[in-house]
Protein backbone atom coordinates (compact mmCIF):
# COMPACT_ATOMS: atom_id res chain seq x y z
CA UNK A 1 0.00 0.00 0.00
CA UNK A 2 1.54 3.30 -1.51
CA UNK A 3 2.30 6.07 1.61
CA UNK A 4 0.36 9.51 1.59
CA UNK A 5 2.43 12.35 1.18
CA UNK A 6 2.69 14.59 3.84
CA UNK A 7 3.98 18.48 4.12
CA UNK A 8 7.05 19.25 5.70
CA UNK A 9 5.93 22.36 8.07
CA UNK A 10 7.11 25.81 6.29
CA UNK A 11 9.33 28.02 8.47
CA UNK A 12 9.75 31.75 8.05
CA UNK A 13 9.99 32.71 4.64
CA UNK A 14 9.96 29.42 2.74
CA UNK A 15 7.42 28.27 0.39
CA UNK A 16 7.17 25.01 -1.08
CA UNK A 17 8.56 24.16 -5.17
CA UNK A 18 8.35 21.20 -7.13
CA UNK A 19 10.82 19.70 -9.50
CA UNK A 20 10.01 17.11 -11.88
CA UNK A 21 12.19 13.81 -10.91
CA UNK A 22 15.18 13.02 -13.76
CA UNK A 23 13.41 9.52 -13.69
CA UNK A 24 11.45 8.76 -15.37
CA UNK A 25 10.32 11.73 -17.82
CA UNK A 26 8.34 9.80 -19.74
CA UNK A 27 4.71 7.64 -19.82
CA UNK A 28 1.65 8.67 -17.83
CA UNK A 29 2.48 9.14 -14.32
CA UNK A 30 4.06 11.70 -12.72
CA UNK A 31 7.32 11.63 -10.20
CA UNK A 32 8.08 15.27 -8.64
CA UNK A 33 10.35 16.26 -5.37
CA UNK A 34 9.23 19.15 -3.39
CA UNK A 35 11.82 21.32 -1.15
CA UNK A 36 10.89 23.58 1.42
CA UNK A 37 12.99 26.65 0.07
CA UNK A 38 13.06 30.70 1.40
CA UNK A 39 11.43 33.17 -1.27
CA UNK A 40 14.42 35.55 -1.82
CA UNK A 41 15.83 37.02 -4.47
CA UNK A 42 17.67 33.69 -4.97
CA UNK A 43 15.19 31.47 -5.55
CA UNK A 44 14.35 31.11 -9.26
CA UNK A 45 11.06 29.04 -9.86
CA UNK A 46 7.53 29.28 -12.59
CA UNK A 47 4.36 29.45 -10.65
CA UNK A 48 1.17 28.37 -12.55
CA UNK A 49 -2.22 29.80 -12.68
CA UNK A 50 -4.74 27.89 -13.57
CA UNK A 51 -8.69 26.09 -13.13
CA UNK A 52 -8.56 23.64 -10.06
CA UNK A 53 -11.64 21.70 -12.12
CA UNK A 54 -14.05 18.90 -11.09
CA UNK A 55 -12.80 18.36 -7.31
CA UNK A 56 -13.71 14.61 -7.98
CA UNK A 57 -11.79 13.91 -10.76
CA UNK A 58 -8.78 12.97 -9.81
CA UNK A 59 -5.15 11.55 -10.90
CA UNK A 60 -2.27 10.21 -8.37
CA UNK A 61 0.95 11.34 -9.02
CA UNK A 62 4.37 10.76 -6.98
CA UNK A 63 5.77 13.04 -4.68
CA UNK A 64 8.95 12.06 -2.18
CA UNK A 65 7.94 8.50 -3.48
CA UNK A 66 4.29 9.50 -1.76
CA UNK A 67 1.25 9.24 -3.68
CA UNK A 68 -0.74 12.74 -3.82
CA UNK A 69 -3.49 13.44 -5.93
CA UNK A 70 -4.36 16.72 -7.91
CA UNK A 71 -7.17 17.38 -10.21
CA UNK A 72 -7.14 16.45 -13.93
CA UNK A 73 -6.33 19.74 -15.15
CA UNK A 74 -3.01 20.46 -13.53
CA UNK A 75 -2.18 16.74 -14.12
CA UNK A 76 -2.22 16.97 -17.65
CA UNK A 77 -0.51 20.76 -17.17
CA UNK A 78 1.93 19.09 -14.66
CA UNK A 79 2.62 16.35 -17.88
CA UNK A 80 3.25 19.39 -20.34
CA UNK A 81 5.86 21.22 -18.32
CA UNK A 82 7.44 17.70 -17.81
CA UNK A 83 7.76 17.68 -21.90
CA UNK A 84 8.95 20.99 -21.99
CA UNK A 85 11.79 20.24 -19.09
CA UNK A 86 12.75 17.02 -21.01
CA UNK A 87 13.16 19.29 -23.93
CA UNK A 88 15.29 21.40 -22.21
CA UNK A 89 12.88 24.50 -22.64
CA UNK A 90 13.61 26.16 -19.80
CA UNK A 91 17.52 26.29 -19.84
CA UNK A 92 17.99 29.32 -20.90
CA UNK A 93 16.03 30.92 -18.15
CA UNK A 94 17.46 28.34 -15.18
CA UNK A 95 20.55 28.39 -15.73
CA UNK A 96 23.28 25.71 -17.36
CA UNK A 97 22.62 22.33 -14.78
CA UNK A 98 19.76 23.45 -12.62
CA UNK A 99 16.79 22.08 -12.61
CA UNK A 100 13.37 23.84 -13.51
CA UNK A 101 11.20 24.72 -10.53
CA UNK A 102 7.64 24.93 -10.47
CA UNK A 103 4.78 26.42 -7.75
CA UNK A 104 1.43 25.48 -8.05
CA UNK A 105 -1.17 26.18 -4.91
CA UNK A 106 -2.80 22.61 -5.08
CA UNK A 107 0.73 20.96 -4.01
CA UNK A 108 2.61 23.78 -2.69
CA UNK A 109 0.09 25.05 -0.20
CA UNK A 110 -1.14 22.46 2.48
CA UNK A 111 -4.97 22.10 1.23
CA UNK A 112 -6.01 20.21 4.38
CA UNK A 113 -4.36 22.64 6.75
CA UNK A 114 -6.48 25.87 7.52
CA UNK A 115 -3.68 27.55 9.43
CA UNK A 116 -1.54 27.09 6.90
CA UNK A 117 -4.07 28.53 4.26
CA UNK A 118 -4.85 31.18 5.91
CA UNK A 119 -0.71 32.27 6.40
CA UNK A 120 -0.41 31.67 2.98
CA UNK A 121 -3.05 33.41 1.10
CA UNK A 122 -1.23 37.36 2.00
CA UNK A 123 2.09 35.86 0.33
CA UNK A 124 0.55 35.49 -3.21
CA UNK A 125 1.60 38.93 -4.16
CA UNK A 126 5.03 37.80 -3.23
CA UNK A 127 5.03 34.45 -4.97
CA UNK A 128 3.80 35.37 -8.03
CA UNK A 129 5.35 38.83 -8.28
CA UNK A 130 8.64 37.00 -7.66
CA UNK A 131 7.96 34.14 -10.27
CA UNK A 132 10.09 34.01 -13.76
CA UNK A 133 7.27 33.70 -15.47
CA UNK A 134 3.83 32.54 -14.40
CA UNK A 135 1.68 30.46 -17.19
CA UNK A 136 -2.18 30.65 -17.56
CA UNK A 137 -2.48 27.12 -18.29
CA UNK A 138 -5.89 27.25 -20.30
CA UNK A 139 -6.59 23.51 -20.81
CA UNK A 140 -5.98 20.57 -23.33
CA UNK A 141 -6.74 21.49 -26.78
CA UNK A 142 -10.05 18.94 -26.40
CA UNK A 143 -12.86 20.22 -28.61
CA UNK A 144 -10.61 22.51 -30.57
CA UNK A 145 -8.79 21.81 -33.41
CA UNK A 146 -4.84 21.49 -33.23
CA UNK A 147 -4.02 23.79 -35.85
CA UNK A 148 -6.43 26.13 -35.38
CA UNK A 149 -4.85 26.83 -32.21
CA UNK A 150 -1.52 26.95 -33.34
CA UNK A 151 -2.51 29.17 -35.73
CA UNK A 152 -4.44 31.74 -33.32
CA UNK A 153 -1.34 31.66 -30.98
CA UNK A 154 1.22 32.37 -33.90
CA UNK A 155 -1.23 35.14 -35.19
CA UNK A 156 -0.85 36.62 -31.61
CA UNK A 157 2.91 36.56 -31.57
CA UNK A 158 3.63 37.88 -35.11
CA UNK A 159 1.73 40.50 -34.31
CA UNK A 160 3.77 41.26 -30.82
CA UNK A 161 7.08 40.60 -32.64
CA UNK A 162 6.80 43.16 -35.22
CA UNK A 163 8.88 46.95 -34.55
CA UNK A 164 5.88 48.87 -34.56
CA UNK A 165 3.86 46.77 -32.05
CA UNK A 166 3.77 49.48 -29.49
CA UNK A 167 2.30 52.35 -32.16
CA UNK A 168 -0.98 52.26 -30.84
CA UNK A 169 -2.26 54.25 -33.92
CA UNK A 170 -0.68 51.70 -36.49
CA UNK A 171 -1.88 48.60 -34.60
CA UNK A 172 -5.98 49.79 -35.24
CA UNK A 173 -5.12 49.85 -38.99
CA UNK A 174 -2.95 46.43 -39.28
CA UNK A 175 -4.42 44.08 -41.44
CA UNK A 176 -4.44 41.19 -38.56
CA UNK A 177 -6.50 38.79 -40.49
CA UNK A 178 -6.88 40.16 -43.98
CA UNK A 179 -4.25 36.73 -45.02
CA UNK A 180 -6.84 34.30 -43.78
CA UNK A 181 -8.91 34.01 -46.69
CA UNK A 182 -11.48 30.93 -46.16
CA UNK A 183 -10.29 30.42 -42.79
CA UNK A 184 -11.05 33.43 -41.37
CA UNK A 185 -14.40 31.79 -39.87
CA UNK A 186 -12.62 29.42 -38.55
CA UNK A 187 -9.96 31.46 -36.60
CA UNK A 188 -13.15 33.54 -35.40
CA UNK A 189 -14.49 30.24 -33.90
CA UNK A 190 -11.32 29.23 -32.44
CA UNK A 191 -10.26 32.25 -30.90
CA UNK A 192 -13.91 32.58 -29.50
CA UNK A 193 -13.57 29.50 -27.90
CA UNK A 194 -9.82 29.75 -26.37
CA UNK A 195 -11.19 32.97 -24.62
CA UNK A 196 -14.57 31.25 -23.36
CA UNK A 197 -12.51 28.85 -21.08
CA UNK A 198 -13.09 28.51 -18.04
CA UNK A 199 -9.54 29.72 -16.44
CA UNK A 200 -10.33 33.57 -17.72
CA UNK A 201 -13.61 33.44 -15.26
CA UNK A 202 -11.95 32.45 -11.88
CA UNK A 203 -11.42 35.01 -9.40
CA UNK A 204 -7.81 34.52 -8.57
CA UNK A 205 -6.46 35.10 -12.24
CA UNK A 206 -7.12 38.85 -11.36
CA UNK A 207 -4.39 38.54 -9.08
CA UNK A 208 -2.15 35.96 -10.55
CA UNK A 209 -1.93 37.93 -13.82
CA UNK A 210 -1.60 41.30 -12.20
CA UNK A 211 1.28 40.45 -9.99
CA UNK A 212 3.06 38.78 -12.34
CA UNK A 213 6.37 40.67 -13.81
CA UNK A 214 5.28 40.42 -17.03
CA UNK A 215 2.69 39.58 -19.22
CA UNK A 216 1.24 35.73 -18.04
CA UNK A 217 2.43 33.35 -20.92
CA UNK A 218 -1.42 31.54 -21.66
CA UNK A 219 -0.72 27.29 -22.56
CA UNK A 220 -3.17 25.55 -24.67
CA UNK A 221 -1.24 22.09 -24.36
CA UNK A 222 1.68 22.21 -26.79
CA UNK A 223 1.13 25.63 -27.62
CA UNK A 224 1.89 29.18 -25.92
CA UNK A 225 1.93 33.14 -26.19
CA UNK A 226 2.57 35.73 -23.62
CA UNK A 227 1.52 38.20 -26.16
CA UNK A 228 -1.27 39.54 -24.19
CA UNK A 229 -1.92 42.79 -26.13
CA UNK A 230 -2.46 41.37 -29.45
CA UNK A 231 -4.77 38.80 -28.28
CA UNK A 232 -6.37 41.85 -27.16
CA UNK A 233 -6.31 44.00 -30.33
CA UNK A 234 -7.47 40.53 -32.28
CA UNK A 235 -10.64 40.89 -29.52
CA UNK A 236 -11.47 44.17 -30.48
CA UNK A 237 -10.97 43.59 -34.27
CA UNK A 238 -13.39 40.89 -34.22
CA UNK A 239 -16.01 43.04 -31.84
CA UNK A 240 -15.78 45.77 -34.58
CA UNK A 241 -16.05 43.05 -37.65
CA UNK A 242 -18.80 40.99 -35.88
CA UNK A 243 -21.25 39.92 -38.57
CA UNK A 244 -23.87 38.43 -36.55
CA UNK A 245 -25.71 39.24 -33.49
CA UNK A 246 -24.47 35.72 -31.82
CA UNK A 247 -20.76 36.61 -32.34
CA UNK A 248 -21.20 39.72 -31.26
CA UNK A 249 -22.58 38.54 -27.94
CA UNK A 250 -20.15 36.02 -27.55
CA UNK A 251 -17.72 38.53 -27.56
CA UNK A 252 -19.23 41.17 -25.61
CA UNK A 253 -19.49 38.58 -22.80
CA UNK A 254 -15.93 36.83 -22.78
CA UNK A 255 -13.46 39.60 -21.99
CA UNK A 256 -10.88 37.43 -21.66
CA UNK A 257 -7.39 38.87 -22.43
CA UNK A 258 -8.74 42.41 -22.78
CA UNK A 259 -10.18 42.83 -19.04
CA UNK A 260 -6.50 41.28 -18.20
CA UNK A 261 -4.97 43.72 -20.03
CA UNK A 262 -7.08 47.05 -18.37
CA UNK A 263 -6.80 45.09 -14.93
CA UNK A 264 -3.01 44.91 -15.25
CA UNK A 265 -3.09 48.71 -16.52
CA UNK A 266 -5.81 49.58 -14.02
CA UNK A 267 -3.84 48.18 -10.75
CA UNK A 268 -0.29 49.08 -11.59
CA UNK A 269 -1.37 52.68 -11.69
CA UNK A 270 -3.41 52.27 -8.33
CA UNK A 271 -0.41 50.89 -6.98
CA UNK A 272 1.60 53.98 -8.35
CA UNK A 273 -0.49 56.73 -6.82
CA UNK A 274 -0.34 54.97 -3.60
CA UNK A 275 3.45 53.68 -3.46
CA UNK A 276 4.32 56.40 -1.04
CA UNK A 277 1.14 55.98 1.27
CA UNK A 278 1.12 53.45 3.91
CA UNK A 279 -1.69 54.75 5.39
CA UNK A 280 -5.02 52.38 6.14
CA UNK A 281 -7.31 54.88 4.42
CA UNK A 282 -4.96 54.60 1.23
CA UNK A 283 -5.49 50.57 1.78
CA UNK A 284 -9.20 50.83 1.94
CA UNK A 285 -9.14 53.25 -1.52
CA UNK A 286 -7.68 50.73 -3.32
CA UNK A 287 -9.72 47.74 -2.15
CA UNK A 288 -13.13 49.39 -2.96
CA UNK A 289 -11.27 50.31 -6.44
CA UNK A 290 -10.58 46.77 -7.20
CA UNK A 291 -13.83 45.88 -5.34
CA UNK A 292 -16.14 47.98 -7.53
CA UNK A 293 -13.86 47.15 -11.26
CA UNK A 294 -13.12 43.41 -10.99
CA UNK A 295 -15.58 40.99 -8.98
CA UNK A 296 -18.04 40.88 -11.93
CA UNK A 297 -18.50 38.12 -13.66
CA UNK A 298 -15.83 36.05 -11.53
CA UNK A 299 -16.02 32.67 -9.95
CA UNK A 300 -14.43 31.17 -7.26
CA UNK A 301 -14.58 27.33 -5.90
CA UNK A 302 -14.95 28.84 -1.82
CA UNK A 303 -16.86 32.29 -1.40
CA UNK A 304 -14.19 33.19 0.74
CA UNK A 305 -11.83 33.58 -2.26
CA UNK A 306 -13.98 36.33 -4.11
CA UNK A 307 -12.63 38.25 -0.97
CA UNK A 308 -9.10 36.75 -0.12
CA UNK A 309 -8.13 36.80 -4.23
CA UNK A 310 -8.26 40.57 -4.58
CA UNK A 311 -6.84 41.75 -0.99
CA UNK A 312 -2.92 41.00 -2.55
CA UNK A 313 -3.55 43.52 -4.94
CA UNK A 314 -4.14 46.59 -2.29
CA UNK A 315 -0.63 47.86 -1.03
CA UNK A 316 -0.50 47.31 2.94
CA UNK A 317 2.37 46.54 4.70
CA UNK A 318 0.17 44.22 6.63
CA UNK A 319 -3.81 43.37 6.50
CA UNK A 320 -5.54 44.67 9.34
CA UNK A 321 -6.94 42.06 11.22
CA UNK A 322 -10.63 41.80 10.23
CA UNK A 323 -9.29 40.94 6.89
CA UNK A 324 -6.83 38.28 7.58
CA UNK A 325 -7.34 35.45 5.69
CA UNK A 326 -9.72 32.85 7.98
CA UNK A 327 -11.47 29.64 6.31
CA UNK A 328 -12.71 28.42 9.34
CA UNK A 329 -15.08 31.09 9.62
CA UNK A 330 -18.02 31.56 7.66
CA UNK A 331 -17.33 33.42 4.19
CA UNK A 332 -20.18 36.12 5.22
CA UNK A 333 -17.86 37.35 8.07
CA UNK A 334 -15.14 37.89 5.22
CA UNK A 335 -18.04 39.67 3.05
CA UNK A 336 -19.35 41.66 5.67
CA UNK A 337 -15.62 43.27 7.12
CA UNK A 338 -14.53 43.91 3.41
CA UNK A 339 -16.94 46.85 3.26
CA UNK A 340 -17.81 47.81 6.85
CA UNK A 341 -13.70 48.42 6.87
CA UNK A 342 -13.75 50.38 3.62
CA UNK A 343 -16.60 52.50 4.72
CA UNK A 344 -14.51 53.49 8.04
CA UNK A 345 -11.44 54.53 6.96
CA UNK A 346 -13.17 56.35 4.01
CA UNK A 347 -14.32 57.99 6.95
CA UNK A 348 -11.75 59.59 8.35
Amino acid sequence: MAIAFHHQPLRGSEIRVITFSKTPLFGEEIYCEVENLPLDDSLRFYALSYVWGDPKERVPITLQCSKFEVTKNLFHALRQFREWVKGGDFADETGPGETPKFWADAICINQDDSDEKARQVPRMKDIYGSAIRVYGWLGLQEELDDRLVGLVFQKANEIAAHPRAHDMQWLQKYPIMDDLGQEYHAFTEAFLSIIQRPWFERIWIIQESVLAQTDPLFVIGPHFTNALGALSLIYTRLLAEAGDPRQELIVRRNLGPIKILRLRHYCRSLWTRSQNSSELSAFARMLNGILRDTTLGYVSTLPHDMIYALLGMALCPGLPAPLAPDYQNPSTKSATNTPSLSSRTQRT
